[in-house]
């Protein structure tokens, strides 16, 4: 359908140019549905309004940090198993069970971001190849990085999604799968004799992986939060990155990147822009051109706050120890921490 048929090819007349003339949910559907999900049926196109994204990260001149204390995290109580991974044209998507809040015993992994939130669920997580948006660094080079990894979490008080810009192999060989097995079905018409990469791992195992529980609320068997590599980020106001473009979006885009294996990137690329990419109906699904998924950056109104170790000390400074610089945001409080 044109109607709500979209790509990432620059030149399409279906390209990001022309992204605002995607039809939603609400009338007739073609942007990313959990987008329009949460948003709680706020499915207008926004694509062309002001405040967009992705854009170049850069401070405003004179503009501090507000906030006063890293993301305070919870592991939640819903186990790695339970996580809904899929494929899609667009983007490695893992969805995370329902909170609930009536049970404090069942409740998904959750974060309190400083001067925003109480603490709030994470709904998804979202892995794009390269990175969409730009970082200017400390000596005034334009950076971008091989991929970006989106955590979205639901503040549903003031119906806002708040994005945090984040051990990945399980996470990789659960989209691998998907990949996989969709090609087997369509080549051989059957799953049966198809042998998934991903095993389950004991609760032994999951701890030497991603750490136990303690002093972590929570009695998940992993830790979503282990994923962060520094406790320090900047801040705007925008939108998401892909149809229907709906702004109401809080990014803390973190201002160091996770570290994966060449290994690792290479096999993410190919189950994300390979062209033997497939829907559950055979059909040749990805978006990706040019070997990439990424909206061009954007022009936005609002201005970018940055918070470094000028702000806060982290709250278990001997957790980064050997992971951070010493230059590091004058991190001076590591040699008291680490020796």
């Amino acid at each position: 359908d044109e109607d709500t048929y979209w790509t990432y090819r620059k030149n399409s007349k279906y390209g990001p140019n022309y992204w605002k003339n995607v039809k939603t949910s609400s009338d007739g559907g073609g942007g990313d549905p959990i987008f329009e999900y949460f948003m709680d049926g706020k499915s207008d196109n926004q694509c062309d309004s002001n405040g967009q994204s992705p854009v170049i990260l850069q401070e405003t001149h004179g503009l501090i940090c507000s906030d006063d204390h890293q993301q305070i995290t919870q592991r939640g109580d819903h186990d790695f198993d339970e996580i809904q991974f899929d494929v899609l044209p667009h983007v490695l998507r893992a969805r995370f069970k329902e909170d609930d809040e009536n049970d404090s015993s069942n409740r998904a992994p959750r974060t309190d971001f400083s001067d925003l939130s109480p603490f709030i669920p994470a709904v998804f997580m979202d892995l794009k190849i390269p990175s969409e948006h730009y970082m200017m660094n400390d000596l005034g080079v334009l950076e971008y990085f091989p991929g970006e990894i989106q955590i979205a979490h639901h503040f549903k008080e003031e119906n806002k999604i708040v994005m945090t810009g984040y051990q990945l192999e399980d996470f990789i060989l659960k989209w691998e799968d998907i990949h996989d097995s969709r090609n087997h079905m369509c080549e051989f018409g059957t799953t049966s004799n198809y042998i998934p990469k991903y095993k389950p791992r004991s609760r032994r195992q999951m701890e030497w992986i991603w750490g136990d529980e303690d002093g972590v609320p929570g009695t998940a068997d992993w830790d979503l939060y282990k994923l962060l590599p520094t406790v320090y980020y900047y801040g705007y106001d925008g939108s998401f990155t892909a149809p229907p473009c709906q702004e109401g979006v809080v990014w803390r885009f973190l201002d160091l990147p996770l570290h994966i294996s060449i290994k690792q990137y290479n096999r993410l690329r190919r189950v994300l822009l390979s062209g033997d990419q497939r829907d559950n109906q055979c059909r040749r699904s990805s978006k990706a051109y040019e070997w990439t998924v990424n909206r061009p950056l954007q022009w936005n109104k609002n201005e970018i706050f940055r918070c470094t170790g000028f702000a806060w000390s982290p709250k278990y400074p001997e957790q980064w120890c050997g992971k951070w610089d010493e230059s590091y945001h004058g991190s001076f409080w590591l040699n008291d921490a680490c020796g």
